[in-house]
């Protein structure tokens, strides 16, 4: 992957991640049952936004020639690209939850009758690839670009 696409699918999973980190939140005032579930979830991508923007502003810094690296590694096992591609996938799979379907939309707004879309075991997989996307840009953030 060249610095710019590197840069673009950065930038993709901070985008991204900000919009599910909003449905999340959304989810998280209605739904009742699940609030821990959202939560853990929020506080992975959370954390991997955060990742995300510190990795985008290096790459923009004077001295992202140094992050070639960086870059590299990312590279090498497309960790944004599939971080990005599993974001997209929640934000459609949350979307579709709280859509306004008519006057349904309106019944179960008033009974505060969302439910979240993921089962435990869903939810736990999608947790957990969330976490190791989160690691490894941790990791790409230790590389010594000395």
């Amino acid at each position: 992957m060249d610095p710019l696409s590197a840069a673009a699918s950065v930038l993709a999973v901070v985008e991204t991640s900000s919009k599910v980190i909003s449905l999340c939140r959304s989810y998280w005032k209605e739904v009742k049952d699940a609030e821990n579930d959202i939560q853990r979830l929020l506080n992975e991508i959370e954390t991997i936004h955060d990742l995300g923007q510190r990795i985008d502003s290096i790459q923009r810094s004077k001295d992202a020639g140094k992050f070639a690296a960086v870059i590299k590694f990312l590279s090498r096992n497309k960790t944004t690209e599939k971080c990005r591609k599993e974001l997209e996938g929640l934000e459609i799979v949350l979307r579709k939850g709280c859509e306004k379907p008519s006057s349904r939309w309106v019944l179960s707004k008033f009974r505060k009758n969302w439910r979240w879309p993921l089962d435990k075991k869903d939810m736990e997989k999608v947790v957990g690839r969330m976490e190791k996307y989160g690691n490894v840009l941790q990791q790409a953030l230790t590389i010594d670009v000395a």
